[in-house]
């Protein structure tokens, strides 16, 4: 890791049940998220499920590029948005 990579606690959790659904999340196949998003109680569902296997793990944020890829996808989002409204009551 170079210097600016700093590192999150984080969980990945393996499952073999697509969509399996525990701690507010569904799951698929192998998932890395960092631990904040989840309240202490969600974390002890998530590791007390026997269909999850989880570890803890560390994962590696660049800021810049994380900062760069949540303004894309708010202004993408808002974008979408705005195509989504109607445009108005027609003219005669």
């Amino acid at each position: 890791m170079t210097e600016s990579t700093k590192t999150v606690a984080g969980i990945r959790v393996r499952t073999a049940q697509v969509g399996f659904r525990r701690g507010g999340r569904e799951w698929s196949g192998v998932t890395e998220v960092a631990a904040s998003e989840f309240t202490q109680a969600q974390l002890e569902q998530i590791c007390a499920e026997p269909l999850l296997v989880v570890e803890d793990i560390e994962i590696g944020q660049e800021p810049d590029a994380v900062n760069g890829l949540m303004d894309d996808a708010v202004g993408a989002d808002s974008s979408a948005q705005a195509a989504a409204k109607p445009a108005g009551k027609p003219t005669k």
